[in-house]
């Protein structure tokens, strides 16, 4: 997909389905509707490990990609 539409624009559809499906959990009545709206934060966030990385290695100046490629993976597991 980001090889049709692009990295930055799926990047920046990542961004918004991960906020919109995060506020939208405020008005959840069901469990039904909160499973599916945390299930789109996670295919939110499924894609935001797989474009973010290579978004990251595309504009990393050269010297520096190698710790900027690291550090990301350090800090998901932390986190």
């Amino acid at each position: 997909m980001a090889d049709r539409i692009g990295r930055e624009r799926l990047y920046l559809y990542n961004f918004v389905l991960i906020a919109l499906a995060s506020a939208l959990q405020m008005w959840a009545t069901d469990p039904a509707s909160l499973f599916v709206l945390r299930l789109l934060i996670g295919f939110g966030l499924g894609a935001d490990y797989a474009v973010g990385s290579t978004l990251l290695s595309d504009f990393s100046p050269q010297r520096l990609r190698s710790q900027l490629l690291g550090s990301p993976t350090v800090l998901w597991t932390v986190g």
